[in-house]
């Protein structure tokens, strides 16, 4: 089998994988995760450096939910490093993954016109580096992978708005037809 037959999609993830185990590693942190947006209204945990992965790749969260909602929202990086004292903070979305960290390193992953999703690094090694520089290289990270992922996802909400547009335009005739009659 080439790299031809492969599907993107399990392209994607082994990028995905391979991204938060690389931002794990060099910031010595406790965990590494990617958030893409899922539809207009959810962003969905796509990959984990966590061990148990497993049982919580799917989380999904608001895109104006928690610190990554933020990133995501706003296109902006983010640097807390005491989450309880942020009211970003979505403290039952962490409970409910098993880890509650005190600090986080949130950049958003651009694509062509948009954020498409969210890196974000769970308790960095303090210390290791200074703020800039864990953002600078968190965010070199999340530039890669939206270099790689940014065209295929763009395309994806591309074809989404249009349906979305298409099935509004059929209810509205749909509506304008049952008027007529």
């Amino acid at each position: 089998m080439s790299a031809a037959d492969i599907p993107f999609e399990h392209g994607e993830d082994r990028v995905l994988r391979s991204s938060v185990r690389l931002a794990r590693l060099v910031l010595q942190a406790h965990a590494a995760s990617v958030f893409l947006s899922g539809s207009p209204d959810e962003l969905v945990l796509r990959a984990t450096s966590e061990e148990d992965a497993d049982r919580i790749l799917g989380i999904t969260l608001a895109p104006d939910e928690g610190i990554a909602g933020w990133v995501f929202t706003t296109g902006s990086s983010a640097m807390v490093s005491k989450v309880s004292d942020d009211d970003r903070f979505a403290r039952a979305a962490a409970e409910s993954s098993g880890y509650v960290p005190e600090v986080i390193v949130a950049v958003p992953i651009h694509g062509p016109n948009a954020p498409i999703g969210v890196l974000e690094v769970l308790d960095p090694r303090p210390g290791l580096h200074d703020d800039l520089t864990m953002i600078d290289i968190v965010t070199e990270i999340a530039e890669q992978l939206g270099e790689v992922l940014g065209p295929s996802r763009q395309a994806e909400l591309t074809v989404e708005q249009t349906l979305d547009a298409a099935q509004t335009l059929l209810d509205d005739l749909s509506r304008n037809l049952r008027r007529t009659r």
